[in-house]
């Protein structure tokens, strides 16, 4: 790690300005601070260890193992303070990898087997796993890698106690410029002394791309760091928004960018005091606004942000305090009696567990694996192969819905018969806790629509529930056949895909056409200058995170409904997505000029 000595301009004073891709949004104003790759890795010494003290070596890894997992949960309780979802979400993903048979029985069986160091079994072990993952071409494999590299990293400094913290001597106001950064490294960055980050690698799907999102810290990639290692200069401008780095500003632009800075600190100020004006547009159409949560913290702060809900709480974020919550029907109950009570009998959409490999994969080995998380067996399938655990949620939340306005949201349909035989199960619980003298209100079933096969079945699927949630991620990674990383990529305008537009309206249509409405989720929600097309389209409400909801919110508020649909039509004539990128841009002329 490189700490700066003297600041000098760059290039006799001059001023240069990179293009990279805007990965976080904001701008910042600071000094560069270079960081080393964090996939670089100390050289530890061969010990060979005697086959007496090797019961005593694997109490040395057992102990780094702990020391990890509390290092991770003080991380988690700091970022779910801040409101940080999306961050929290990465971390509860390393404290699961950290029970995974790979870092425990397997690895104590190799220290047993090497009869070496523990430092050199574990780097032997996870390089090994980091090879096998590599050779897969998937962006979430990569991004595994990545994931594994870094928790790695995490137990060999517990394990090398004089190990330096890559963050320990960054200055106030510092510039992160990194070949890329570790998730767990941005999540512990601190606002108040991290300006911003720039990246050579990574992109907007990144795990650290999602933090820097979650905690308004602005970041580019796509920028060569190489180019700044042999100079230091004593100014840098990060634009987040446009994807611009300017190192050595003249006074000009920094003039400029000052007050741009200062106009965003307005335009903040002016969306706080908007939260309690309702979300409607300017000819009166009601546009209810959701949160998306994962916590209880995050649900006593979504009322300042001006929710009028929940549109999606992901019940499994719920695993991460005690990987035991998923087999506890008491344990969720009083949670969720917690969720309702601190709701107020707003309405509360609870997307039933869905499970992932790559976030939950200690969870597999307490299931049946013949019939696990793989080839998109998740979500409802994944409930419905497990239906002693699923039925073992759905009585906990029926039991705590006295409390509240509980909306039960299917998570990945697929088809009309899995909501048919969750239907079912509802119908057989409901009867049992009835005579067991339990009162249980009406709830309302939702369905996610997430893949083309829902798509093309909405109308089928919403003659089955009572509301629709479209889960824009998902739908738009299977429908263009694209990696994660490629839609990000393009993020938000892989909407304005012609046929991602069609879907989206054929969805909204059907579930019209039987008088049940369509909230929205997903990264697209918070693009404003996507939401005046979306509400042309129809979509009802819009759901996501509380930290956007102030900006969705004057979104709403700042175009017509009649404009709107007069936009969408336009855009659904398209045949290519550049066609509908100038469909977007004469909105934002239209909105410049109004």
């Amino acid at each position: 790690m490189e700490e700066l000595s003297e600041p000098t301009r760059l290039y006799d004073r001059e001023e240069r300005r990179l293009q990279g891709a805007p990965v976080s949004e904001g701008i910042a104003i600071g000094r560069p601070f270079f960081l080393g790759s964090f996939e670089e890795e100390e050289s530890d010494p061969e010990v060979s260890i005697p086959h007496e003290e090797v019961e005593n070596e694997i109490l040395r890894y057992r102990k780094a193992l702990t020391l990890s997992r509390e290092d991770l949960k003080q991380l988690q309780e700091k970022l779910e303070k801040e409101g940080s979802t999306d961050a929290r979400e990465i971390i509860d993903a390393h404290i699961q990898m950290l029970s995974d048979p790979l870092m425990t029985t397997h690895m104590e069986e190799m220290i047993r087997k090497m009869k070496q160091n523990t430092e050199v079994v574990f780097r032997s072990v996870m390089a090994d796993y980091q090879e096998k993952l590599s050779q897969v071409q998937d962006s979430l494999f990569q991004q595994r890698v990545i994931d594994v590299i870094d928790l790695s990293h995490r137990v060999l400094n517990h394990l090398r106690p004089k190990t330096r913290d890559r963050f320990a001597q960054i200055p106030q106001n510092a510039v992160i410029f990194a070949k890329e950064l570790a998730p767990s490294e941005t999540a512990e960055a601190q606002a108040s002394r991290v300006s911003a980050f720039v990246t050579q690698k990574g992109g907007g799907s990144s795990h650290a791309a999602l933090i820097a999102r979650s905690k308004g810290i602005p970041f580019v990639a796509s920028i060569d760091t190489q180019l700044f290692k042999s100079v230091q200069g004593e100014c840098v401008i990060v634009n987040g928004r446009t994807g611009d780095v300017i190192i050595n500003p003249t006074d000009k632009t920094l003039k400029e960018h000052r007050r741009l800075q200062l106009l965003l600190k307005k335009r903040t100020r002016q969306l706080d005091s908007e939260t309690l004006l309702p979300s409607q547009t300017l000819d009166g159409r009601s546009v209810p606004l959701y949160a998306n949560v994962g916590s209880v913290l995050e649900l006593e702060e979504m009322r300042a942000y001006g929710a009028q809900g929940v549109g999606l709480f992901r019940t499994e974020f719920l695993l991460s305090k005690e990987e035991e919550f998923l087999y506890l029907e008491e344990k969720q109950f009083s949670t969720y009696q917690e969720v309702f009570r601190i709701g107020q009998n707003l309405p509360l959409a609870m997307r039933l567990f869905d499970l992932d490999e790559e976030k939950f994969p200690t969870v597999l080995p307490l299931c049946d694996k013949r019939v696990g998380v793989r080839m998109g067996c998740r979500g409802i399938r994944f409930l419905l192969n497990h239906e002693e655990l699923f039925k073992r949620q759905l009585r906990a939340l029926l039991r705590a819905s006295a409390l509240g306005q509980l909306r039960l949201l299917l998570p990945f349909v697929s088809n009309v018969e899995e909501v048919r035989l969750t239907k079912k199960l509802i119908r057989n619980i409901e009867k049992e806790l009835k005579s067991q003298h339990v009162r249980v209100k009406r709830v309302l079933l939702g369905c996610m629509i997430e893949v083309p096969a829902a798509v093309m079945m909405a109308q089928e699927i919403a003659e089955e529930c009572d509301f629709l949630s479209l889960g824009t991620n998902d739908l738009i990674q299977y429908t263009l056949g694209i990696e994660r990383s490629q839609i990000e990529m393009n993020t938000p305008y892989s909407v304005l895909h012609p046929s991602v537009l069609r879907m989206i309206q054929r969805v909204i249509e059907s579930a019209h056409l039987v008088r049940k409405p369509v909230t929205l989720c997903g990264e697209i929600a918070t693009s404003t200058d996507l939401i005046p097309l979306l509400v042309g389209l129809g979509v009802d409400a819009f759901s996501c995170s509380i930290r956007y909801l102030p900006q969705v919110k004057r979104a709403v508020r700042q175009c017509t409904y009649r404009q709107a649909i007069a936009w969408a039509q336009a855009a659904l004539t398209c045949r290519t997505q550049k066609e509908s990128e100038k469909i977007l841009k004469k909105m934002g002329a239209f909105k410049r000029e109004g």
